[in-house]
């Protein structure tokens, strides 16, 4: 027979697991909500609490936001009901995550105020630093994925972040189990990246969290998690391209793919992938670069699918919650006081208008810019491929052949296939992949897929604009007319090169449209 004391029992054992790190993520998940199924078949409200919890965090480590998501649908009025603060604060914590990795700000910012309140509660010194550390670097995720996407106030957050962090004792029982350093890390690999793809990279100042990062994780080894330092090695891997090191761009990237061996991180991988293809390619090293590029393309090709496929199914669960909190609610709702409802209404409508006005200028610029081009083209043609100058160590004859192969693939929309890669257009041009590459960056300053991407972009971009009925397609088929792989990758290179999105732009070109034809009916 069952017993809630058995069910602590397990629990504990596979706390410590995790902390030493004996089971995969799958594993971890397999036995927990084994003991999530019994605490419920007897009804052991602690025991559904803390397994639920687990499973959350377990869930959502694997970026399956659908199943966290059903599990806290399950337990939000268990977790509730027993005022622990720290659960509590955990419990919001990752239910904003869902939200925000499904694309519900709103929703995940409601969240995280819940949690902070959570927060303030907790007795323990330690665990409030660690938690007010937590929800700073969830802020900065929120701010990385509003449409502003402000670089100041990610970093800003990060940096709170990390301040939190290093106030929690180094001898405290967060720094026995390993959990101080190990988080340390993160919020040092963090920062690194953030100042690493802003707008204008910070190589210098990405270089000193990445190397107190690394520090730690040496120092520690032996107490920070595998997916940490899968993680850190990735993005070593990142960093170390950009500081043109491709030797240990190399190494980082292996130890990271070495580290998977112990538990398989495919967004970690997909990022090492990409740069151990890239430095070989630095290195003149062709038939490695191919066997990792084409590792890499089959990668990110198959997490495009699964992304798809969970956010959809995540939208489903949440839609399913908030129509029956709707309905529970629809009574009381009536009896809100209607100047609350104004002011909300007021604010709502304040930072709308704030940021419309920015993204509408955005829209602006672009209608601008295509006016001018045809202005410019009207009176000179585009710059000759001989006016453009040779900044690589590539023979003149080589570099100014290219270009002229270049210009012929533009101008005859070869940039329309939706499965080009560097390897397959250097065979085209009868060249090798680092002289082409080579020769896009001398002349665009670009890499390949930005090239690619901003050509496709730009020709859609000018059919909608000339061809109302363009503007009548939808996104699946618009993506597909410019060559995109899928809607998603479409939309969020359309946003990167304009600015707005496809949607955006589509329905101010239609009233620019009509305002046109009812001022001529006008006049």
């Amino acid at each position: 027979m069952l017993k809630p004391e058995d069910i602590d029992h397990r629990m504990e054992k596979m706390y410590e697991a995790a902390n030493k790190q004996l089971y995969t993520t799958d594993q971890s998940i397999k036995i927990v909500m084994e003991c999530y199924k019994d605490s419920k078949k007897i009804k052991y409200k602690r025991g559904i609490k803390q397994s639920g919890l687990f499973l959350m965090i377990l869930y959502i480590s694997k970026f399956d936001c659908n199943n966290a998501l059903k599990i806290s649908n399950e337990i939000e009025s268990t977790v509730i009901e027993y005022r622990n603060y720290k659960n509590i604060a955990e419990y919001h914590l990752a239910r904003a995550q869902c939200y925000i990795e499904t694309g519900l700000l709103n929703d995940g910012y409601e969240e995280y105020i819940k949690a902070k309140n959570a927060i303030e509660k907790i007795e323990n010194s330690d665990e409030k630093y660690y938690k007010k550390s937590e929800i700073y670097l969830h802020i900065a995720n929120y701010h990385s994925q509003t449409v502003e996407g402000n670089e100041d106030s990610i970093i800003y957050y990060t940096k709170k972040a990390l301040a939190e962090g290093e106030k929690i004792s180094n001898k405290g029982k967060l720094a026995e189990s390993g959990k101080r350093n190990d988080w340390l890390v993160s919020l040092n690999l963090n920062l690194g990246n953030c100042y690493l793809t802003r707008t204008s990279p910070d190589i210098n100042t990405s270089r000193i969290y990445y190397q107190k990062a690394r520090h730690l994780c040496e120092m520690y080894e032996t107490k920070i998690q595998i997916s940490s330092q899968i993680q850190l090695f990735s993005y070593l891997s990142h960093f170390y391209y950009q500081d043109k090191n491709y030797k240990e761009s190399v190494y980082s990237g292996l130890k990271s793919l070495e580290l998977q061996k112990q538990n398989n991180d495919p967004y970690s991988k997909q990022i090492a992938y990409e740069y151990l293809a890239k430095s070989y390619l630095e290195l003149g090293k062709e038939e490695e670069y191919q066997k990792y590029m084409d590792k890499y393309v089959i990668l990110t090709d198959s997490i495009k699918v699964y992304d798809k496929l969970e956010t959809s199914k995540s939208l489903e669960t949440i839609v399913k919650k908030k129509e029956d909190d709707n309905a529970k609610r629809h009574n009381s709702v009536l009896y809100i006081s209607g100047a609350t409802i104004l002011i909300i209404v007021s604010c709502f409508l304040f930072l709308w208008r704030r940021r419309d006005k920015k993204i509408h200028s955005n829209y602006l610029a672009i209608i601008e810019s295509i006016k001018n081009e045809k202005k410019i083209k009207s009176l000179d043609n585009e710059l000759a491929s001989d006016e453009k100058v040779n900044t690589f160590n590539i023979p003149e004859e080589t570099y100014h052949k290219i270009l002229i192969k270049m210009n012929r693939f533009e101008k005859n929309l070869g940039f329309l296939k939706n499965d080009i890669t560097l390897s397959y257009l250097s065979n085209q041009f009868k060249t090798n992949p680092k002289s082409l590459s080579a020769v896009i960056k001398s002349s665009t300053n670009k890499n390949f897929n930005n090239y690619i991407n901003d050509l496709r972009i730009n020709y859609i971009i000018h059919k909608l604009y000339e061809n109302k009925k363009y503007r009548e397609y939808k996104i699946n088929y618009l993506s597909e007319e410019c060559g995109f792989s899928s809607p998603k990758v479409f939309v969020t290179a359309f946003k990167k090169l304009t600015g707005v999105t496809p949607s955006y732009y589509i329905t101010n070109l239609k009233k620019d449209n009509e305002l046109k034809y009812s001022n001529q009916d006008f006049t």
